[in-house]
This record gives structure tokens, sequence and C-alpha cells, in this order.
């Protein structure tokens, strides 16, 4: 707890207020659609929406994102992205994502693992798009984007759980599916990136099964590699 209080929220405000010092202002911070946390999962949520963390990791976020608000000024203008749960193949690849996690779990194991009912819903948006929302950010008028918030998130791709291991599956036939209902998974939220689109004129492109096609293609070219580091 006291690494990540540094690592997410501590460091992040010294950055911010050197960037001020030296009049940077332009300061692109990606933040996460965590932050809402558990909710009823019926209604699409903006960025107005009440936040309701429920890890650590969420309340730090939340943290830094009051902290570089409060640091917004005339030398120092921060915009702030909710990330969707990434997916999708990336030179530094990750696994501890849900639908990275399952693609490698199906391909290595052959089955994947469900926490509890797998009705708990998550927005994803695959990494590409997120890049390309950033470089948007970037080459937008500051005007529309200084202290603004944005989610960022596929909004065909809100997703339970279970439907994110059944779009694997199809693509691992002999890959099988468990539910374990000892663990359980609060967060539970989808969103609406609404705001962007209308402001910015920004949509993400890339389908979960588009990224799920791209990830096997990438293990099969990959398979000696351990993957576990």
């Amino acid at each position: 707890p006291e690494e990540a209080l540094r690592t997410n929220y501590l460091s992040l405000s010294s950055m911010a207020n050197l960037c001020s010092y030296m009049k940077i202002k332009r300061f692109v911070y990606t933040s996460s659609c965590s932050v809402y946390g558990s909710t009823s999962g019926t209604t699409l949520l903006d960025e107005k929406s009440v936040l309701n963390p429920v890890s650590h990791y969420a309340r730090m976020k939340v943290l830094s994102e009051q902290s570089l608000l409060s640091a917004s000024s005339e030398n120092f203008n921060p915009t702030i992205l909710r990330l969707a749960t990434v997916f999708g193949h990336s030179p530094r690849q990750r696994f501890d994502l849900v639908v990275n996690t399952f693609v490698k779990n199906a391909f290595f194991k052959k089955k994947l693992s469900v926490d509890g009912n797998g009705l708990q819903l998550r927005p994803n948006i695959h990494v590409k798009d997120v890049a390309d929302a950033i470089i948007k950010i970037i080459n937008s008028p500051s005007n529309l984007v200084k202290g603004q918030i944005f989610n960022i998130s596929n909004s065909k791709e809100n997703l339970s759980i279970a439907d994110l291991a059944r779009k694997v599956k199809k693509n691992f036939k002999k890959c099988s599916i468990s539910f374990n209902q000892k663990k359980t998974d609060q967060r539970n939220y989808k969103v609406s990136s609404k705001k962007i689109e209308k402001k910015l004129n920004f949509k993400a492109k890339i389908s979960v099964t588009e990224g799920i096609k791209e990830m096997k293609k990438n293990l099969q070219k990959n398979s000696k590699k351990n993957f576990n580091l």
C-alpha cells in the first residue's frame, strides 16, 4: 500500500508541480474507469457520475485526479483520461488484464476460471485505441481539453466477464470455462464515451474479438517464450 501511494499519487503530484513550475502546460494523465467501482451496472456512467472505488489502486487514482485538477493553472493544463480495461497485443505485453489473461490461459492451459457468476460488467478498449486517444488529446486545441476528464472506452464493448470468457472460448475451441464461486469481484460498471466522441470526434475502433485474434496469432508465433515473466 505504501509503495502504491508513492508510485500512483505522490510521484504524480511531484511531477505535476514540477511541470507547472517549468510552465509545461500540456499534461495527459491516464487514470482508470475503476474509479467508478461498484455500481448497479444498469446505467451508463459518464464523467459526472459518482465515484465509488473499491480497491486501493482505484482510490489512488481518485486522489491523483483531484491533485491534478487542483494544480490546474494558467501554466499547467492537465487532461485526465479514464481508461476502460485495456486489451490487445503490444511490444511490452501485459497479461494482468482480463481479456489478455483469458487469452493467455486459453492458449497455454486450455481453461478459464471466472470469479463468481461472471455477471460483473467491464468496459473495454484496445491499446491502439488508447494510443490514438492520447494523440488526439495532444493535437486538440488546449481550450477543448484543459481541465477535462474523458472516459476512453469502446462504447460497443461494455461486456460481462462471462461474455468475455465466452468470446475467448470461441477462438480456442478446446478451452473450458469454470466459475469459482469462492472468489468474488465487487467491481461492476459500464461507461459512456460520448463526451470525447462529441467533443473531439474520437471513437474507438477495434473490437474485443479482433484483439483476441490478434493476441492468439502473436502467441502462436512466440509459443516458446516465457510469458509468465
